[in-house]
């Protein structure tokens, strides 16, 4: 083990972290289990892939890079999404080991990377400033009953290096019943075994924030 996954193995048991969570379009999915890897916007750019990306412009100017957030997905871009987008777009959540925090090349944002504010730091240093008192994006302070495996930001970000393999995923979880019978439909036929979970809440900026404000945490089967 290197060093740099062994801080990482400490401070996610030590913090109860159980998963790294990528939100995309369902129409990506495809693209990700046939490649058997989440791969970043510049690689999927330069071999001419099909992909719906969720920031046009990528403000945070790290392409080679694919964005994550800790826990909880970023409802708070999903919820801005949903409310711009001309054409309803299928949500799914694909949940990955939170140990890829320890790769070499991963860089930390306290809030969303694109945030004017924001500053990408790396190696624990920059993962520890995720939990700290600092007022969030919002101007507020960590709420002293959030759990610990909650960045005081609910959109700050860990910026990983592609490609993250799809054996590095946990689960994928989906708003309803009907997308889960779809997702199930490509796993299979690509033969890959994967958990598929359904869960609207997890997707539900009201229903999360209003949980982890009052000191609850939303539990996944088997994470």
């Amino acid at each position: 083990m290197t060093k740099e996954e062994h801080w990482a193995e400490v401070v996610v048991a030590g913090r109860g972290i159980t998963r790294l969570c990528h939100f995309t379009a369902f129409e990506n999915l495809e693209s990700i289990i046939s490649s058997r890897a989440i791969k970043s916007r510049a690689t999927l750019q330069s071999t001419g892939a099909h992909f719906v990306f969720n920031d046009p412009g990528r403000y945070d100017s790290h392409p080679e890079l694919v964005s994550f957030t800790i826990e909880y997905p970023n409802v708070y871009m999903i919820e801005k999404l949903n409310n711009n987008l001309k054409v309803a777009r299928e949500w799914v959540v694909l949940c990955v080991d939170p140990l890829q925090l320890g790769r070499p090349g991963v860089l930390f944002s306290r809030f969303n990377a694109s945030h004017h504010d924001s500053e990408l730091v790396p190696g624990i240093d920059g993962f520890m400033r995720l939990f700290s008192d600092e007022p969030n994006s919002l101007g507020h302070p960590r709420s002293k009953l959030f759990p610990p495996s909650v960045p005081t930001d609910l959109q700050a970000e860990a910026l990983i290096p592609d490609p993250i393999p799809i054996s590095a995923v946990l689960a994928i979880v989906t708003p309803s019943a009907t997308l889960t019978g779809r997702v199930q439909q490509l796993l299979t036929a690509r033969d890959v075994d994967l958990p598929v979970h359904i869960n609207p809440r997890f997707l539900d900026k009201t229903w999360i924030t209003r949980n982890l404000f009052q000191g609850n945490t939303v539990h996944l089967p088997n994470m």
